[in-house]
C-alpha cells in the first residue's frame, strides 16, 4: 500500500495564494461598486429626479453592509457550550477503582509566583 504524503505549501506559496485571493476580492468589490452605481443610475433615470446623488461614502456603506450580510451567512454564531468530544466517549465507563483527579484551582492570590520562583531557583541556582 503506498504511503500517503501530505505536503504543506511553503510560506511563499501561501503568500502567493493569499495575494491571488486578495486580488480576486478587490475585483469583486470593484464590480459590486460598479453594479451599485449602475443600479442607482437606472433608478434615477426611471424616476427622472436629479435630487439623488450617489457619493463614494454611500457606495462604501452599501459594500460594507453586503460584506457583513455575507459573513453572517457564512459563519453562523455559536450558541452556548458545545462539547468538543464525540458523544460516545462519555458513555465509556472508567476503570474499576479510578478516581477523577481533583486539581487545585488558581485563585490569583497565593502560590503561583512563588512556585515559579522555586522551580527557577532549583534549576538555575543549585540549592543545597
Amino acid at each position: 500500500m503506498p504511503d500517503l504524503v501530505t505536503s504543506t505549501p511553503s510560506p511563499k506559496e501561501q503568500m502567493q495564494k493569499l495575494e491571488r485571493s486578495l486580488a480576486e476580492k478587490e475585483t469583486e468589490i470593484a464590480n459590486l461598486a460598479a453594479y451599485l452605481e449602475n443600479r442607482e443610475r437606472k433608478k434615477n433615470n426611471e424616476a427622472n429626479s436629479s435630487n439623488t446623488v450617489i457619493t463614494l461614502q454611500n457606495i462604501k456603506e452599501l459594500i460594507a453592509q453586503g460584506i457583513k450580510k455575507h459573513q453572517a451567512a457564512m459563519n453562523p454564531p455559536v450558541l452556548g457550550y458545545r462539547n468538543p468530544c464525540l458523544s460516545h466517549y462519555d458513555s465509556i465507563p472508567f476503570l474499576k477503582g479510578y478516581q477523577k483527579p481533583n486539581f487545585g484551582k488558581f485563585d490569583g492570590i497565593r502560590g503561583h509566583h512563588m512556585n515559579i520562583w522555586c522551580i527557577f531557583t532549583r534549576r538555575v541556582v543549585k540549592l543545597p
